[in-house]
């Protein structure tokens, strides 16, 4: 008989709910199949500086994990403007570090609009296929661009943050 793993588990919930009702599904995934990485993004409060990619989660388990939301958190507003403007792309790397794929983005300029203090903004999630996937042993990370003279997203003294949930692979 086989172990029954925390993603066995999960399986057989997600196939109970799933012809039921997509609202119930969406609730087993958040309370017991999710895994949220947490990543903290500064410049300072610099509309200069950017930020290297940096390694902020590492898929430790033994499956795939699927991204599902990844959202950006300020401590400061962000007007877009269409060429003084941050981009905050997530990428995925491979075990050796290497061969990134994005993820999502988040641009303040004018398509991707601007950010309120405090609240949560969506990054645009990729649509290549499994690009949103991240294998057992890669990991991801964060950078920040910026264009023209920038626009500073964090403050002196804090930090914005990228919140990534994501769910093992079915």
């Amino acid at each position: 008989m086989p172990q029954l793993t925390g993603t066995r588990i999960l399986n057989a919930l997600v196939s109970f709910f799933s012809p039921v009702d997509a609202t119930d599904q969406a609730m087993v995934e958040a309370v017991y199949g999710s895994v949220r990485a947490l990543a903290d993004v500064t410049d300072g409060g610099t509309a200069g500086t950017a930020q290297t990619a940096t390694t902020f989660f590492n898929n430790d388990t033994t499956a795939p994990l699927f991204v599902r939301t990844a959202t950006l958190t300020t401590p400061v507003a962000v007007t877009a403007n269409a060429s003084n403007n941050l981009t905050i792309t997530l990428d995925r790397v491979d075990a050796a570090g290497l061969n990134p794929v994005t993820i999502g983005t988040y641009t303040s300029d004018v398509a991707g609009g601007a950010t309120v203090a405090h609240l949560p903004k969506a990054l645009v999630l990729s649509t290549v296929a499994g690009a949103i996937q991240v294998p057992a042993g890669w990991s991801l990370r964060v950078a920040v661009s910026k264009a023209g003279t920038g626009v500073a997203f964090a403050a002196t003294t804090s930090q914005a943050y990228i919140q990534v949930r994501a769910i093992p692979a079915a």
